[in-house]
Protein backbone atom coordinates (compact mmCIF):
# COMPACT_ATOMS: atom_id res chain seq x y z
CA UNK A 1 0.00 0.00 0.00
CA UNK A 2 1.54 3.10 -1.19
CA UNK A 3 1.62 6.19 1.25
CA UNK A 4 -0.19 9.01 0.64
CA UNK A 5 1.93 12.89 1.24
CA UNK A 6 0.06 15.56 2.93
CA UNK A 7 0.95 18.93 0.96
CA UNK A 8 2.77 21.20 3.52
CA UNK A 9 0.84 24.05 3.06
CA UNK A 10 -2.65 22.15 3.94
CA UNK A 11 -0.66 21.19 7.51
CA UNK A 12 0.57 24.66 7.84
CA UNK A 13 -3.64 25.89 7.35
CA UNK A 14 -4.77 23.34 9.74
CA UNK A 15 -2.27 23.79 12.25
CA UNK A 16 -2.87 27.91 12.30
CA UNK A 17 -6.33 26.66 12.55
CA UNK A 18 -6.16 24.68 15.43
CA UNK A 19 -3.88 27.10 17.39
CA UNK A 20 -6.40 29.67 16.52
CA UNK A 21 -8.62 27.52 18.40
CA UNK A 22 -6.68 26.82 21.50
CA UNK A 23 -5.80 30.33 21.49
CA UNK A 24 -9.98 30.79 22.32
CA UNK A 25 -9.87 27.88 25.14
CA UNK A 26 -6.31 29.26 26.50
CA UNK A 27 -7.96 32.73 26.90
CA UNK A 28 -11.39 31.77 28.53
CA UNK A 29 -9.20 29.50 30.70
CA UNK A 30 -10.06 26.01 31.87
CA UNK A 31 -13.13 26.28 34.21
CA UNK A 32 -14.76 28.77 31.96
CA UNK A 33 -18.64 29.10 31.43
CA UNK A 34 -20.01 28.39 27.61
CA UNK A 35 -20.85 32.20 27.88
CA UNK A 36 -17.32 32.86 28.24
CA UNK A 37 -15.84 30.78 25.78
CA UNK A 38 -18.39 31.93 23.00
CA UNK A 39 -17.91 35.73 24.54
CA UNK A 40 -14.41 35.51 23.62
CA UNK A 41 -15.02 33.84 20.03
CA UNK A 42 -17.40 37.09 19.58
CA UNK A 43 -14.85 39.29 20.57
CA UNK A 44 -12.52 37.53 18.01
CA UNK A 45 -14.84 38.33 14.86
CA UNK A 46 -15.15 40.47 12.62
CA UNK A 47 -18.51 40.80 10.42
CA UNK A 48 -21.53 38.23 10.26
CA UNK A 49 -21.51 35.07 12.03
CA UNK A 50 -23.64 32.13 12.48
CA UNK A 51 -24.14 29.93 14.97
CA UNK A 52 -22.67 27.20 13.13
CA UNK A 53 -19.73 29.63 12.85
CA UNK A 54 -19.50 29.20 16.73
CA UNK A 55 -19.77 25.71 17.27
CA UNK A 56 -16.88 25.02 14.56
CA UNK A 57 -15.23 27.80 16.86
CA UNK A 58 -15.88 26.09 19.86
CA UNK A 59 -15.44 23.10 19.38
CA UNK A 60 -15.64 22.20 23.28
CA UNK A 61 -19.47 22.95 23.80
CA UNK A 62 -22.04 21.58 22.49
CA UNK A 63 -25.54 22.67 20.50
CA UNK A 64 -27.70 23.68 23.11
CA UNK A 65 -24.84 25.54 25.15
CA UNK A 66 -23.49 27.60 22.06
CA UNK A 67 -27.35 28.53 21.83
CA UNK A 68 -27.80 29.79 25.29
CA UNK A 69 -24.13 31.81 25.20
CA UNK A 70 -25.84 33.06 21.91
CA UNK A 71 -28.81 34.15 23.40
CA UNK A 72 -27.14 35.53 26.96
CA UNK A 73 -25.24 37.73 24.85
CA UNK A 74 -28.07 39.08 22.26
CA UNK A 75 -29.95 40.19 25.90
CA UNK A 76 -26.69 41.89 27.36
CA UNK A 77 -26.34 43.84 24.08
CA UNK A 78 -22.76 42.14 23.08
CA UNK A 79 -24.21 40.96 19.77
CA UNK A 80 -26.90 41.56 17.46
CA UNK A 81 -29.45 38.73 15.85
CA UNK A 82 -30.78 39.44 12.60
CA UNK A 83 -32.78 36.77 10.68
CA UNK A 84 -35.12 34.04 12.23
CA UNK A 85 -34.71 30.34 12.45
CA UNK A 86 -31.98 29.09 9.82
CA UNK A 87 -31.37 32.14 8.58
CA UNK A 88 -30.21 33.52 11.76
CA UNK A 89 -26.93 35.53 11.79
CA UNK A 90 -25.18 37.44 14.60
CA UNK A 91 -22.70 40.91 14.76
CA UNK A 92 -21.17 42.62 17.42
CA UNK A 93 -22.87 45.77 18.41
CA UNK A 94 -19.67 47.28 18.35
CA UNK A 95 -19.42 46.59 14.75
CA UNK A 96 -22.50 48.91 13.55
CA UNK A 97 -21.99 51.80 15.68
Amino acid sequence: MKEQMIPSHLLNICYREFEERLTISEKSGKKSSSYDIVKTYVNGTIGTFTKRDAMENCPSLGSSSVESALKKLVEDGTIIRKGLGRASHYIRKDAIE
